[in-house]
Formats: structure tokens, C-alpha cells, sequence
């Protein structure tokens, strides 16, 4: 009566569960008790159900049933195989079969190899697999909604199973009995496993070290939308060798697979988004290590100890990579890929955003790679994001990058040049200091503020232009800057501010002081100097011997050239003499061994203006735009012997032929002589 009034309850608590299956079965024709068949829809049916087949207990008004146990075929007879039926037929009436209750396999669990639990199963109850001593694989269907804590009980080291197979769902499999305590998986002897759902457990595995399927997994799979790898699920694995996540997996716990060291091949799908703390830590035999485009949150040590990554990939995207967490022993050298210490080339493929707390949430802060490139869809590079890569040899930055950041690449002492992209603005303070074995140094067009000691040190550079669009230069950004032997101010009508306050302000210093190997420059703008005194001039104490002046330029500031005692000769290249604030222009430069060469027939200009006609030597030999035909005295538009044949024929009183007058007058003096024919005969033969 007892049982009854039990059984009663089982089948109302199955009601509620298979709520959707209440509906009359078709009832299939008479069969042997040894066929099994198949529906319509593939699903299978059992008829005659003998004492020696199927125990079985099952809700009339249901019509579904749960199987307690499987025996063989009948009482003479052995099958290798069990297959658990859609429905069994029972007085001609078909029951559902909705779950495995107890022992599946009977006494012949020798003997049977192979176990199909059919798609429309949802549950496996206590010990319902335990007796699958000879069975190698097993798949649990994504239909079962629940399973015992001990549904594998007894299968452990010794017997056939390799591999268990969960198959996708999205619904979380609820592992029942035991509580949180509970380790269904702990002893599993597999050496494959694929996972397409969550469990309601956080370590099903267990957390022991000595659990059987730390000892004998080889290869992991996991899959199915909205996956997760919980904190130390597969924590201290000694044998797993290849982990692949799928597309669907979504999320990578703390410490999921800390400890993993024999983990050679790591593949992360598309589909992760979040990466903890710890979660790779001492993966050491990982060579190679991709982030997909979804992933948006990546703590700062979750790759502590992959010490064996020497290429690393974030994939192409427009989306930030959030970079957080606070490290245990925050220290100013940690960065995330800073663990990555055996790491050759690396490939940034989109911006990283780092916390507000400090140089150690940077990305690639001491990083050890050689090679860095920097994809198209990355827009700013973060302050401190490369400080202290000191192996960094080879560098490409992307096309589209606007903003580099303070000691962006601070201290890359092995960085051996730098082509800084168009599309970038802003360089800011100590970008590039300390970049000491730097030789070349290329400012993209579109550079408009570098700051304080941006390339402090970069001592081989020797060659440096400021691009036109450059509007703010700070006093100290090329200190340090001793190799440099030409310097390019570029032609632009827009002045150039130079500003800040040095630290140690004196007035020996300005901005191209530091450039102490200078030999020669270029200034093709006019420069802006704050009001701070001489220090902030631009070329104050400079050491350039040879200073060309372009004709955009209209006004030379005070302290401008103070003290380039160096300046052995100037090309002033505008037909008028800039406007100079005051004698100081050029204090300090010996006019009397110093030469001025200025455009062809300004000379009387320049010998009249204030701080120019100083200059003792004033020859009038530089291109003038404004008489494109000086010197083309017959008309042919060429400059060449048969012009100084015609003027000096000229002079002797030959005017035969072409003879333009107005362009004979070499030195402007208003006659044609003899002084025109030496001055024409000097240009063609290039002196």
C-alpha cells in the first residue's frame, strides 16, 4: 500500500515536468520481444515487454514511463549494445519514456559495449550509467534536464571509458543530490570530454588534485550558446594537452585552468567575452595565443605564468578591450602581457582600455616581444601602453591611430625606428624617451602637439623634420636628441607655438640647443615663443653652422639666434628681409665672418634692414620667384652661355639680335655692365 501511495507521488511530481507529453500514443502492431523499431520520427519503440527485458515503472494517466533497469534480451541470450526506447508498449497502450531510474545495465554489464539514450530523455537518477564498466563512450543528450550526483558511480580507473560527450543546450544541466559537495565527474577516468551546456555545480570536476579525470583527460572541448568555464573548473589538470572553446562559450572564470602546465594547443572562440583572473596561470607550453574580437573584459593576471607564448593575436575590432582588476602586489612593472615573457611578435588589432589605477594596468607595460604591429582599427595608443618593452626592435603602427600617449613608449631602448602614422595629432610627454638605439624618426603630416621630452634621449636620430601641421612644440621635447645633424621646419604660413617652463629654466636653453650635433637647418615658418624669456626661444645657443631661412617666414624674434656662434653662413630665402624684434635677433653670431646669401637683386634690401645690413658679407645669388627671368638676357627662356655671349657682347657695344635689358641687370643697380657679366657667368657655371 505503502509503495503504491509512493509511486502515486512520483507520477505526480512527473505531471508537472512532462506536462506537455499528455496525450494518447499511437499503439504500434505486434512485434518479436528481440525487434526494436522505429516511429514515423525516428524515435524508437519497444512492444512486448518481457520480465527479462525492461523493469519499469509507469503513470497511467500520463501514459509515461521510467526505466528502473535493463536485463538482456531474454533469459538465454546477450546484447552488446542497450538502447533506451522513446516508448514502451504495455496491454497495448505506448508509454513515453522519460527517464532512467537506478541501473541501466543489469547483470550482463561485461558484455555491453555501447549505450544510446535517445534525444528525449530528461533524467539519468541514482547510479543509472554506474554499471557501463565495458562501455567507451557516452553521450548524455541535450533533452536531459537532470542527472544524479552519482549517476557515474563506480566508473573509475580500470574500466572502458574515454570520452563523454554533453551535448549543447542552453539550459543549465542540474546535477541533483549531495549539495554543492558534490563531484559527479571527479572520477571519471575519460581521456576526452565535449561540454555544450553548464552545469548547476561551479566544479563538477571537483577541486582535489588527486581526482581520477585530473590524471587522464587529454583533450577538452567546450561549445553551445551562453558556455562557461567556472572558476577552477579545470584547475590542475596534469594531462590535458588541448583545450578548444567553441563559438558559444561566453565566459573563462579565475583560475579556470590554473595549473594546466602541459596544455600545448589553446584555441579561445569567438563567442568569449570575459577572461578572469589567473585563468591560464602556468599554461607555460602555450606557444601561441589569440583573443577574438568579442572578448570585452580580460583581467590583468590571466596569463600569469604562460611563460612559453611567443606570438600573441587581438583580433581586428572597433570595440575597446576593457583591461581591470586589481592585481595582488600591484607594483608599476606588471602589465597583462608582461607575463608573456618568452613572447617574439605581437599583433594589436584594436584599442585597449586600461583602469584608472596606474602604470601597472597597462597592456604591454615591460612586455617582452621584438616585434609589434599595431592594426588599422586601433585610434589611440594609452599612456605607459609599451613603457619598458626594452626587446621592442621592429615597430608598425596603424594607419588610423590619431593620439599617442604620455611614455607611450617610454624606455624601448631597443626600438630601432619609428614612422609616426598621418592620421596622428597629439605625441605626448616622454612618448619616446629613452628610445636610445633609434636611428630613424618619421613625423606623419598631421602631428599637431608634441610634448615635454617626447624623444628625450633618441641620441641616433639624425635626421629631424617638424611637419607643417604641427602647431605646439614643447621646449624640452628634443632633449637629449644629440645626434642630430639636419633639422626641417617645414613651409607653412601658420606660426609655430613653442611653450612650457623647463624644469631648470636658464637662458642658455631653447628648444634646438639640445640638438648639439646640429649642422644645418631649416626654418620655413615663423615661430611663436611664449613670453617666458630667452629660454623659450627656438634656436637660443643652437649649434647648426649653416641656417637656411624660408620665404615664409617675416619676422625673426628676439633671442631668436642668440649665441649660435656656430652660424658660419645664412640663406635668407624671401626677397624681403624678415622684420628682426631687435638686435638680439642674432646676438652673439660673428657677422663679420658670417655670409649672407639672399635672392637675386634684394641685396640693397637686405643691406638696408635693421640687424641684416650688420652682416659683412651680403651676396645676392638664392632663386628669386619674382624675376623668374633674371639672366635670360636673349629670350629664350633659358639661363645659360648664349645669355652671357649676349650680354657681354652687349657691354662691348654688339646689341645684334634678342637682348631683353631688363633682365641683364643681374645686380640690380640699374646699368648693364660688366659686373652683370661676371654675376650671369657665376650662375651658369653654378657658383
Amino acid at each position: 500500500m505503502r509503495q503504491k501511495y509512493l509511486l502515486t507521488i512520483f507520477c505526480s511530481l512527473l505531471a508537472v515536468v512532462a506536462n506537455a507529453y499528455m496525450t494518447n500514443w499511437p499503439i504500434y502492431g505486434d512485434v518479436n520481444v528481440e525487434d526494436i523499431g522505429f516511429a514515423e520520427d525516428n524515435s524508437t519503440i519497444v512492444t512486448n515487454i518481457g520480465d527479462y527485458y525492461y523493469d519499469y515503472q509507469y503513470c497511467t494517466a500520463l501514459h509515461l514511463a521510467v526505466l528502473r533497469h535493463v536485463y538482456p534480451s531474454n533469459a538465454s541470450g546477450e546484447r552488446d549494445f542497450v538502447l533506451v526506447p522513446t516508448y514502451i508498449i504495455v496491454d497495448g497502450e505506448a508509454y513515453r519514456v522519460v527517464g532512467v531510474n537506478s541501473n541501466l545495465i543489469g547483470d550482463e554489464q561485461q558484455s555491453i559495449k555501447n549505450i544510446y539514450l535517445h534525444n528525449e530523455l530528461e533524467f539519468l537518477g541514482s547510479r543509472a550509467l554506474s554499471n557501463a564498466i565495458a562501455v567507451e563512450s557516452i553521450t548524455i543528450p541535450a533533452s536531459v534536464k537532470s542527472i544524479s550526483y552519482d549517476v557515474f558511480n563506480g566508473l573509475v580507473k580500470g574500466v572502458a571509458l574515454k570520452s563523454i560527450t554533453f551535448e549543447d543546450n542552453e539550459a543549465t544541466l542540474v546535477i541533483d543530490g549531495a549539495g554543492n559537495a558534490a563531484t559527479p565527474f571527479a572520477n571519471l577516468p575519460v581521456t576526452s570530454l565535449y561540454i555544450g551546456r553548464n552545469f548547476s555545480l561551479q566544479t563538477p570536476f571537483g577541486t582535489s588534485s588527486n581526482a581520477t579525470v585530473r590524471q587522464t583527460l587529454l583533450n577538452l572541448t567546450m561549445g553551445g550558446s551562453g558556455t562557461m568555464v567556472t572558476p577552477e573548473m579545470f584547475s590542475n589538470f596534469k594531462k590535458l594537452t588541448s583545450v578548444t572553446l567553441n563559438s558559444g562559450v561566453v565566459a573563462i572564470g579565475d583560475n579556470a585552468f590554473s595549473g594546466d602546465s602541459v596544455i600545448m594547443e589553446l584555441n579561445l572562440g569567438a563567442g568569449v567575452k570575459y577572461i578572469g583572473d589567473y585563468a591560464f596561470n602556468g599554461c607555460k607550453r602555450v606557444t601561441s595565443l589569440t583573443l577574438p574580437a568579442g572578448l570585452d573584459s580580460l583581467h590583468v593576471r590571466a596569463f600569469v605564468g604562460m611563460t612559453g607564448v611567443q606570438s600573441l593575436t587581438i583580433a581586428d575590432t572597433d570595440s575597446p578591450l576593457q583591461l581591470f582588476g586589481i592585481p595582488r602586489g600591484l607594483n608599476a612593472n606588471e602589465s597583462i602581457f608582461s607575463h608573456l615573457t618568452a613572447l617574439e611578435s605581437a599583433y594589436m588589432g584594436r584599442n585597449l582600455m586600461p583602469t584608472n589605477l596606474g602604470n601597472s594596468l597597462s597592456a604591454f607595460n615591460n612586455a617582452a616581444m621584438r616585434r609589434l604591429t599595431v592594426g588599422d582599427h586601433v585610434t589611440i595608443i594609452n599612456a605607459n601602453e609599451f613603457r619598458g618593452c626594452t626587446r621592442l626592435e621592429q615597430l608598425q603602427l596603424g594607419s588610423n591611430i590619431t593620439t599617442i600617449g604620455d611614455y607611450a613608449f617610454y624606455e624601448n631602448r631597443s626600438l630601432c625606428g619609428a614612422s609616426i602614422p598621418d592620421k596622428v595629432t597629439r605625441i605626448g610627454e616622454y612618448a619616446f624617451s629613452g628610445d636610445s638605439v633609434m636611428t630613424t624618426l618619421s613625423l606623419g603630416a598631421g602631428v599637431k602637439y608634441i610634448g615635454d621630452y617626447a624623444f628625450n634621449g633618441c641620441k641616433r636620430v639624425t635626421s629631424l623634420t617638424l611637419p607643417a601641421g604641427l602647431d605646439s612644440l614643447h621646449v624640452r621635447a628634443f632633449v637629449g636628441m644629440t645626434g642630430v645633424q639636419s633639422l626641417t621646419i617645414a613651409d607653412t604660413d601658420s606660426p609655430l607655438q613653442l611653450f612650457g617652463i623647463p624644469r631648470g629654466l636658464n637662458a642658455n636653453e631653447s628648444i634646438f640647443s639640445h640638438l648639439t650635433a646640429l649642422e644645418s637647418a631649416y626654418m620655413g615658418r615663423n615661430l611663436m615663443p611664449t613670453n617666458l624669456g630667452n629660454s623659450l626661444s627656438a634656436f637660443n645657443n643652437a649649434a647648426m653652422r649653416r641656417l637656411t631661412v624660408g620665404d615664409h617666414v617675416t619676422i625673426i624674434n628676439a633671442n631668436e639666434f642668440r649665441g649660435c656662434a656656430n652660424l658660419s653662413l645664412i640663406n635668407s630665402m624671401s626677397t624681403t628681409p624678415p622684420v628682426c624684434a631687435d638686435a638680439s635677433a642674432f646676438s652673439g653670431v660673428d657677422k663679420a665672418t658670417c655670409a649672407l646669401h639672399v635672392p637675386i637683386g634684394c641685396k640693397d634690401a637686405y643691406q638696408t634692414a635693421l640687424v641684416w645690413k650688420d652682416f659683412f658679407s651680403v651676396t645676392d645669388d638664392l632663386p628669386n620667384d619674382t624675376q623668374v627671368s633674371q639672366g635670360d638676357v636673349n629670350g629664350d627662356t633659358l639661363v645659360d652661355v648664349s645669355d652671357v655671349v649676349a650680354i657681354a657682347n652687349y657691354v662691348m657695344g654688339d646689341a645684334s639680335g634678342n637682348f631683353v635689358v631688363e633682365n641683364a641687370d643681374l645686380n640690380g643697380n640699374g646699368e648693364v655692365d660688366v659686373a652683370d657679366v661676371v654675376a650671369l657667368a657665376n650662375i651658369v657655371m653654378g657658383e
